[in-house]
């Protein structure tokens, strides 16, 4: 046996006489109670987690919504005489297309023609192509108004030159039934 067990053995009777203080017992019990202070539930962890993620959503929906406020910012607002100019260069192709196509129907039986016809119409042409390309360099009213001029006088052009090769065909039939 070792002097420290002997020492316990031979004075075992004055240990046990001694109860510790009511002061022991209360440190004793605070600190239990601040253990279990200390221990969260599951639940409460589960709440704090479900906090956590809701937190992260909202804050990425705040920068999602804010970058995309920035973009709205520096999106180049849309000139509402640019849309109007864009539907009335649609409307105006499409006539000037029939047109030029009839044109060619007459011009097929007629080649003489055709080079005196589209001299006119390439030039207006070339510039609205030069137009076109001004406006997109620098906006200006002068600009889109002299856009749709161009446009309305390829039309007038081109229904002159039809009422033309009109006359002209009803002058070769007059011409023929005479004969």
């Amino acid at each position: 046996m070792d002097k420290l067990e002997k020492f316990i053995r031979e004075n075992r009777e004055e240990f046990d006489n001694k109860l510790p203080g009511d002061k022991s017992w209360d440190d004793i019990v605070n600190r239990m109670n601040r253990q279990k202070a200390k221990t969260i539930p599951i639940t409460q962890w589960m709440w704090k987690a479900a906090s956590i993620v809701l937190l992260a959503a909202v804050i990425g929906l705040l920068i999602e919504r804010y970058v995309h406020d920035r973009n709205s910012v520096n999106a180049v607002p849309v000139n509402p005489r640019l849309t109007e100019l864009k539907q009335v260069e649609s409307y105006y192709s499409t006539l000037i297309s029939e047109k030029r196509e009839e044109i060619q129907a007459y011009l097929k039986k007629d080649p003489d023609f055709r080079k005196s016809f589209n001299h006119d119409i390439n030039q207006l042409d070339s510039m609205y192509s030069q137009l076109k390309t001004e406006l997109s360099k620098s906006y200006s009213e002068k600009i889109v108004d002299a856009m749709i001029v161009n446009l309305q006088l390829r039309i007038k052009i081109l229904n002159e030159q039809l009422n033309i090769l009109q006359s002209i065909q009803k002058a070769k039939k007059d011409e023929k039934s005479k004969v």
